[in-house]
C-alpha cells in the first residue's frame, strides 16, 4: 500500500471503509440513485472507484465521468455520451452512442439566433428540445440496462452546475439540467443506478437556489472520518509498506491522530508523509519515529512552502457562496474561530458581526449567520457542539491561524 496524498486511491492502496462500501453497494444493487455527500478530502472519489471496480468484476457495466471541466450543457451531454461508449454501452441497433452526438446537438440548431441551454442557437420550444434529448439518452441507457445492471458515477456535477448557474439566466438553466437528469434517472426502469458526488456539495448547491425538488429521488449517503482504531491500523499499514518498513508505535499513532483532530485518510497521510520526510539524521536515529518527530512534522506542514496544500479551502469559499458578502462573513467567522481551540459560541460571533454593522437588521443578520454556519459545517470547515462552532480539522485550523491571523 502506497502513501498517496492527492489523487483517489484504487486497488491495494484502498484501505478500510468496509461498512460505508457495503451500505453504498446495497443502495446501488437495490436500484437506488445515491447522492454521496461529504466534505472535501473525505475520500468520496476513492470509495466510488472501489465500488466501480467491484461491480465491474461481477459483470456490471460501469460508466464513470468527471464533469468539472464541462463549460455548458452541450459539453456535459458530450461527456456523458462519451463515457457511455468508454463503458461499453451501445445504442439500439449497434450504433455507438457517441456516433449520434451530432444528431443530438442538431436538435438545438435553429434560426432564431438565441443562445439556448447548450450554448447553441435554439429554434422552437426549448423544453421540447430537452425532451427529445432526454428521450435519446434514455434509449441508450434503457438498451444498456437490458444487457445487465448498469452503474453511472458522475463526479463534480456541482462544479459544472455552478458554471451554468453563473451564466446569463443561469439558475433556470441549472434547473433545466437537473430536471433533465432526474427524468433520465426515473425513466430507465430501475435498470440503471446513479451515484453523484462532488467536492462542492450538490445538496448545498440546490439549497441555495431553491432547487431541492430536482434531486429528491437521490438517496443520501454519507462518509466520515476513520475511527481511531481504523486510523491506527491505517498508519501501521503505511509504515509496514514502505521500502524501508517503519514501526509505527501506538503512542506515535495516537499522537498523529491527536494532532490532525479529524482522522480522515488524507490528513493522516499528509502528516505521515511529512514525518517520513524528516531530515536524514532523524530518520536514522534509534527509535524513529517518536512523538517529538510527529510534532516537528506537524509544524513543517504549516510552513509557507506547504500552503498550497490548504489554500483551496480559502478559494472554495468564493464558489460556495453566491454573494461575495457571504464569503466575506465566512472568512471573518473562520478568522475568529481558528484562534480558539474550543471554538466560539454563535452568540459571540453574532455580536462581533453586529458591532461591524450596527445599522443592520439584527434578525436578518442572525438568519444570515445561521445559514453561513450551516454551510461551513456541511462542507467540513466547522463542527457544531451545542451552540459552539469549532474547526473540525486541527490541521486546517492551525493553517488558517498562521495564514490569516499571524
Amino acid at each position: 500500500m502506497k502513501n498517496i496524498t492527492g489523487p483517489p486511491v484504487t486497488g491495494a492502496d484502498f484501505f478500510g471503509r468496509e461498512e460505508e462500501l457495503a451500505r453504498l453497494r446495497r443502495a446501488v444493487e437495490a436500484g437506488n440513485h445515491a447522492l454521496l455527500s461529504a466534505p472535501r478530502r473525505v475520500g468520496k472519489s476513492s470509495l466510488v472507484l472501489r465500488l466501480c471496480d467491484m461491480l465491474l468484476a461481477e459483470g456490471w457495466q460501469v460508466v464513470r465521468l468527471d464533469v468539472q471541466h464541462c463549460s455548458d450543457e452541450a459539453e456535459f451531454v458530450r461527456a456523458l455520451l462519451r463515457a457511455t461508449v468508454d463503458g461499453g454501452l451501445e445504442v439500439p441497433g449497434g450504433v455507438k452512442a457517441v456516433d449520434g452526438l451530432r444528431r443530438f446537438r442538431s436538435l438545438f440548431a435553429g434560426t432564431k439566433g438565441q443562445v439556448g441551454p447548450v450554448g447553441l442557437e435554439v429554434g422552437g420550444d426549448e423544453a421540447d428540445v430537452w425532451r427529445k434529448l432526454a428521450a435519446s439518452v434514455q434509449r441508450v441507457l434503457s438498451s444498456a440496462g437490458g444487457q445487465g445492471p448498469v452503474l453511472i458515477a458522475v463526479d463534480e456535477l456541482p462544479i459544472f452546475l455552478g458554471k451554468v448557474a453563473d451564466s446569463e439566466d443561469g439558475v433556470r438553466r441549472a434547473r433545466g439540467v437537473l430536471d433533465w437528469l432526474r427524468g433520465v434517472r426515473q425513466n430507465t426502469g430501475g435498470r440503471v443506478s446513479w451515484i453523484i458526488t462532488g467536492s462542492v456539495g450538490l445538496d448545498s448547491f440546490v439549497e441555495r437556489r431553491g432547487l431541492h425538488g430536482a434531486i429528491n429521488d437521490l438517496t443520501p449517503q454519507t462518509l466520515g472520518a476513520f475511527s481511531d482504531e481504523t486510523a491506527v491500523a491505517f498508519l501501521k499499514a503505511l509504515g509496514a509498506n514502505l521500502d524501508r518498513p517503519r514501526n509505527m508505535g501506538d503512542e506515535v499513532c495516537a499522537e498523529i491522530i491527536r494532532r490532525v483532530g479529524w482522522p480522515l485518510p488524507f490528513y493522516l497521510q499528509l502528516l505521515f508523509s511529512s514525518l517520513m520526510d524528516r531530515p536524514a539524521e532523524r530518520r536514522e536515529a534509534p527509535g524513529f519515529p517518536t512523538t517529538e518527530d510527529v510534532a516537528a512534522a506537524y509544524d513543517d506542514l504549516l510552513q509557507p512552502h506547504q500552503q498550497i496544500r490548504f489554500d483551496h479551502w480559502d478559494s472554495r469559499l468564493d464558489q460556495q457562496f453566491d454573494d461575495p458578502a457571504d464569503a466575506g462573513i465566512a472568512r471573518y467567522v473562520l478568522a475568529h474561530v481558528c484562534q480558539r481551540a474550543r471554538g466560539c459560541p454563535r452568540g459571540k460571533l453574532f455580536n462581533l458581526l453586529l458591532s461591524r454593522q450596527p445599522n443592520v437588521d439584527p434578525d436578518a443578520l442572525e438568519r444570515r449567520l445561521v445559514s453561513i454556519l450551516h454551510l461551513l459545517g456541511r462542507d467540513g470547515y466547522l463542527l457544531q457542539t451545542g451552540s459552539t462552532h469549532a474547526f473540525r480539522s486541527f490541521l486546517l485550523r492551525d493553517y488558517w491561524k498562521r495564514r490569516f491571523c499571524e
